[in-house]
C-alpha cells in the first residue's frame, strides 16, 4: 500500500492536521530520518556534487542523479552505493523503465538532450535533442518520467513539458507559451509554465512541478490540455516555496520537494494539503520519490541522499 491508505497514514502522517482531514488516516507519528549517505566528493563512489532526481528500483534500492560529478549512482535498499555510470554531461533527471532493460536521462547544460542507456551497464543506445526550442530540441532540460508508452521532459528554459515515444521520437509539447517573438516563454497565467523541474503522470494527467510560479500545474497526456493548478508562494499547507520535485504514489497521493521550504508535502490529486513533512535534514530539496513506506530525498545542500520512514 501506498500513503493515502490507513496504514500508511499511521505510518507517515504527523505535524499539522489541516481542517477537515479524517482523524482515520492520520496519527501522531513523527518522521523519522533513517539514514542520510554520502557527502561532497567528486569521485569516490557514494560521494555526491550536486545530487538532483531519483528513481526507485524494484530491489528496494534507488537511483541517483548524481549532477556534477556527470554520472547516475545506485544505491541499495540501505544507501549504500553499489555502482556508478559515468560520462554523462550535466545529468539533472532519469526514469526508469526495468522491464524492458533500460532507462532514460536528461542533459542540461552543453547538452540539452535525453539519452536511453542501457540498464545493466549504462552504455548508450539512443540520444534525441540538442539546444533550441523547436520540436524536438530542449533548453535545459531538468526531469524526465515515463506515461505509459511516453516519455515527458520537463524543459526550465523553455517553460514546458516536450513529449516523445519510447523510440525518442517527438510527438508534441504541453504547457508551452509563445512570445512575440515566436520563442518560448514563461507565463503566470493559467496553463502557463515559469521554469518547471520536475515532471508526473498519474491516470491520464501530467503533473508539473511549476518551479518559479510556485504551484503544481495538471494537464490531460493526450491533448496536453490545461485541467487546474494548486498552489502559491508561501510556507502554509498547501502553498509552496520553490517546488523542484513531484512524485505520486499509487493510490494517488502526491509527493512535492520544496527547494527552500526544508519540507515535503503531500496532496490529494486535487490539490488538498494532507500533510507536511518537515524534514529533518538539510533544505534546498530537489528529488523525492516514494517506495513502499519510505520516502527517498536529494539535499544539494549537503551533497546527500536521504532516507526517510516513520517512527514507531
Amino acid at each position: 500500500t501506498m500513503f493515502g491508505s490507513p496504514s500508511w497514514g499511521r505510518l507517515l502522517f504527523a505535524g499539522l492536521l489541516p481542517a477537515g482531514t479524517s482523524l482515520a488516516v492520520v496519527a501522531a507519528v513523527q518522521l523519522r530520518l533513517v539514514r542520510s549517505v554520502g557527502n561532497h566528493g567528486r569521485s569516490v563512489l557514494g560521494t555526491f556534487d550536486g545530487p538532483r532526481h531519483l528513481a526507485p528500483l524494484s530491489d528496494g534500492g534507488v537511483m541517483v542523479v548524481d549532477g556534477l560529478n556527470g554520472r547516475l549512482q545506485v544505491l541499495d535498499a540501505e544507501g549504500r552505493a553499489v555502482r556508478a555510470f559515468e560520462g554523462l554531461q550535466a545529468p539533472t533527471g532519469v526514469a526508469i523503465d526495468e522491464p524492458n532493460g533500460v532507462l532514460y536521462v536528461t542533459e542540461s547544460t552543453g547538452a540539452h538532450r535525453l539519452t536511453r542507456l542501457r540498464l545493466a551497464d549504462g552504455r548508450r543506445c539512443g540520444s534525441t535533442g540538442g539546444l533550441g526550442a523547436g520540436a524536438g530540441e530542449m533548453q535545459d532540460p531538468q526531469a524526465v518520467a515515463i506515461a505509459g508508452d511516453q516519455l515527458l521532459v520537463a524543459e526550465a528554459e523553455n517553460h514546458r513539458i516536450s513529449v516523445f515515444d519510447m523510440r525518442l521520437r517527438f510527438q508534441r509539447h504541453i504547457g508551452q507559451t509563445l512570445g512575440a517573438d515566436g520563442w518560448p516563454a514563461q507565463g503566470s497565467a493559467p496553463g502557463q509554465l515559469d521554469q518547471p523541474s520536475d515532471v508526473a503522470c498519474s491516470a491520464g494527467e501530467v503533473y508539473v512541478a511549476d518551479t518559479w510560479n510556485h504551484r503544481v500545474c495538471v494537464f490531460t497526456l493526450e491533448s496536453g490540455s490545461y485541467l487546474r493548478s494548486f498552489g502559491e508562494r508561501g510556507s502554509a499547507p498547501g502553498q509552496f516555496e520553490y517546488p523542484t520535485g513531484i512524485a505520486i504514489g499509487e493510490d494517488g497521493s502526491v509527493l512535492v520537494a520544496e527547494r527552500t521550504g526544508k519540507r515535503v508535502q503531500m496532496l490529494s490529486l486535487a490539490g488538498k494539503p494532507l500533510q507536511e513533512l518537515h524534514t529533518p535534514c538539510d533544505g534546498w530539496l530537489c528529488g523525492v520519490c516514494a517506495q513502499a513506506s519510505r520516502v527517498w530525498l536529494t539535499g544539494s545542500q549537503r551533497h546527500q541522499v536521504h532516507l526517510l520512514t516513520a517512527a514507531s
